[in-house]
Order: structure tokens, then sequence, then C-alpha cells
């Protein structure tokens, strides 16, 4: 004997009550409504016993920095040394400070292998290399270690010093990290 009927269910022994049903029905036409919870507005909670809230003043304008200009930009270095090792036969590494009009401060260059790009700060004797872009092309080699060695560089780098045609690259501690030469 089966139980199944538009009445009872819509699966053999299977009953849906009226509640049952209209909870479903409102359930599901919630969920095709759109959006999470966090995407609905709060209802308005309202104190009777609460002061008004006094009225929202705009913030003053605050003026725009001037760009500084980096005691870096505009310049272009190879890679001569990293770590007190000269650089390998046929490979070379370059770095490039870049300044536009709104005064970021970007960097791109060469590691040896893959190019790229990113930013940096400096000031006069401090210097951190930001996040970096690089193209992904496969090193083997001299070609690999180099970039390596470019790398770990850009992250350990807290200090330089500039010299006529010289950039050397310092960690926190003061230890030399790399020695560049002014790109001609």
């Amino acid at each position: 004997m089966s139980r199944y009927s538009a009445t009872s269910g819509l699966v053999p022994g299977f009953r849906l009550l009226p509640l049952t049903a209209t909870l479903l029905a409102a359930g599901l036409l919630a969920a095709c409504a759109g959006g999470t919870p966090e995407d609905r507005p709060l209802p308005a909670v309202t104190d009777s016993a609460a002061p008004p809230a006094p009225a929202a003043r705009p913030a003053p304008p605050v003026p725009a920095p001037s760009p500084a200009t980096s005691p870096l930009a505009n310049s272009s270095w190879t890679f001569v040394e990293i770590m007190h090792r000269p650089l390998p036969a046929g490979v070379t590494a370059a770095l490039a400070f870049h300044q536009p009009a709104d005064g970021a401060e970007q960097i791109s260059g060469s590691t040896g292998c893959n190019r790229f790009t990113g930013t940096a700060n400096s000031k006069p004797g401090e210097l951190h290399f930001g996040v970096l872009a690089l193209t992904r092309m496969a090193c083997v080699g001299a070609h690999q270690s180099t970039e390596n060695a470019v790398l770990d560089v850009f992250q350990q780098t807290a200090a330089y010093t500039r010299s006529g045609p010289s950039l050397t690259l310092r960690d926190a501690g003061g230890n030399i990290l790399a020695r560049l030469q002014r790109a001609s």
C-alpha cells in the first residue's frame, strides 16, 4: 500500500506537514533573494533614552604631501659582487630606480635571469625594497644562483652608501650585501 498523494507528500512514506512546507517555502524564497546575511541591511534599533547622535562633520582636507625626491631617483646600477663574490662570467644583474611625478619610488631590473619591477623606500642612508613582480623564465646554473642571491639581497637590505659611481647595499647590522656600479 502506497501512501503517496498530493496532500501527503512527494515521496512514498514521506509526509510534508503544513508548517514544515511553509518554512521550507520561506527558506527557498530567502535563498533566492540573493546576497548573504552580511549584505542585507540591519533593522534600525532605537533607544528613546539615548541622546541624539551629533551631526557628522566632514574631516578637514589634508594637504597632499609634496613628492620627495628619492636620493637614488632616476639612477641605474649593475651588480658587481654579491656577498663578497663577483658575478659569474656571462651573468648580468641590474637595478634601476625610477620616481614618477606622483612621488612613488619604483624599481626595475634583472636578477641575472628574470626581469622584475617593484617598489622601494629610500631616505638618505636607508633603503628597503617592497614587493617585486618577476617574470617566470626557467633559470639554471649560474643564472639561477645569481637570481637567488639578488632576491636575498633585496629582502635583507636596510641601508646603502653611495660614493661616486659605486652603490653598496647593507643589511641592518651594516654588513655588505652587494656592490653595484653606475650603469653607463
